[in-house]
């Protein structure tokens, strides 16, 4: 037969904690939280959505989203209408998501620094 396991003490017990108070003045006391179905919200605060298409022609890519923006042009997509907004870059065209670089060079800006600073 085996000895019965031996629990160790604990290294506190509830009644020893000590409820720490600021380091002057007296403790602070909160507010009561209000009930949740007191509370009332705004109305007309947030910006109204909208269903979107953007567009990227340098990619020919298109995305399919809800946002604020808006525009002349719409198309209906599966019935519904959809503002199309032509983005000049995003994560199909973008040499971070692509993993292609593309320099464009301005007036010579590559060719003065690498004089400048040289290949290594």
């Amino acid at each position: 037969m085996h000895a019965p396991a031996v629990r160790p003490a604990p290294l506190w017990r509830p009644e020893s904690v000590i409820i720490s108070r600021p380091r002057r003045g007296a403790a602070r006391i909160h507010p009561p939280a209000p009930n949740p179905s007191e509370i009332i919200m705004k109305s007309d605060m947030h910006p109204e959505l909208h269903p979107v298409v953007f567009i990227d022609p340098s990619a020919d890519a298109e995305f399919i989203s809800q946002s604020t923006m808006t525009s002349d042009k719409t198309r209906d997509i599966d019935g519904v209408e959809h503002y199309e907004i032509r983005l000049e870059i995003s994560s199909a065209s973008h040499p971070f998501y692509t993993g292609r670089q593309h320099f464009v060079d301005s007036a010579g800006q590559i060719e003065k620094f690498q004089r400048r600073y040289g290949r290594k």
